[in-house]
């Protein structure tokens, strides 16, 4: 979808990115409570691990979203400023603080400040089809 609206002539200039309905859950919203100074905790079983720290919104979906191994950086989601609640999903070559310089972020994500304007997509779950047994 990201290259079909480049095509189509939407610009993905540095700061722009895609929202995509995930927020910090509530119990991660201090580094206390994530037991870390990064922005989860390493700790797999950790509620605010990783895989955990984020949740979708409106309870879009049953299941946490699966970013391992997307996030831009090893050091996402970094929580910067006890404030990056929401993820956003990136497109093209990056320059930003504490990134590597030219990052190519081609469908990679980032936690950042949820009051940003973001480009979005809009789609509902598909229902769950149980296979034949």
């Amino acid at each position: 979808m990201l290259d079909d609206a480049q095509r189509n002539g939407t610009r993905f200039d540095n700061l722009d990115a895609v929202w995509i309905g995930a927020r910090r859950r509530k119990r991660c919203w201090t580094r206390k409570e994530i037991g870390e100074r990064k922005g989860f905790n390493p700790n797999d079983k950790h509620p605010c691990s990783r895989r955990l720290v984020f949740e979708w919104e409106n309870r879009a979906a049953q299941n946490p979203p699966d970013f391992e191994g997307r996030w831009i950086t090893e050091g996402e989601p970094s929580f910067s400023g006890e404030a990056e609640m929401c993820v956003e999903l990136l497109k093209g070559v990056k320059n930003r603080p504490n990134w590597p310089y030219n990052i190519l972020g081609d469908k990679k994500l980032n936690d950042v400040h949820c009051e940003c304007k973001f480009y979005f997509f809009c789609g509902k779950e598909a229902p769950t089809v149980e296979p034949d047994k």
